[in-house]
Order: C-alpha cells, then structure tokens, then sequence
C-alpha cells in the first residue's frame, strides 16, 4: 500500500496481474493474479501513477510497458 494505511479490503481499490502481462484496475476484487492496493483517499493513486511511469517503479512489478496503459487507466478513475 502507498500510505501504510491499515483498512477493510473494501475501502482500496485493487489493481490485479501478473508480472511481464498486463495489470489492470480490479474494482470488484476478484480478477486472477497478484494484486497491488491502493487507499482510494488522498493521494495514493496519484502517487502510484507517477512512480510506474517511471521505469524504476514499473520495474519493481515487471509491468513494462503495461505499466503506462495502467497509470492512463488509474488517472481516468481519479
């Protein structure tokens, strides 16, 4: 998690894939694959976005070039 915050799986929002294919927004909680959260207050979303545009950050999940379809998405849900 961005923020360190401790809360019900319910409150974040869930990004589901698999290291090397794509990772997507999983706002149901239920799609295949290894999963990163994120709170859905302040500025966790935004702060994710900006690291795996970077390629440090995308790296760290092997998301490639998954990893800017993935900040596109997130920045249209904010």
């Amino acid at each position: 998690m961005q923020c360190g915050l401790v809360t019900e799986k319910r409150r974040l929002l869930r990004i589901a894939g698999r290291p090397g294919s794509a990772w997507v927004p999983d706002q149901d909680g239920r799609l295949p694959g290894r999963g990163i959260y994120l709170c859905r207050e302040g500025n966790c979303i935004e702060l994710f976005v900006l690291r795996i545009q970077t390629r440090k950050g995308g790296a760290r999940w092997k998301m490639g070039e998954h990893g800017v379809e993935l900040a596109e998405r997130l920045a249209a849900i904010r």
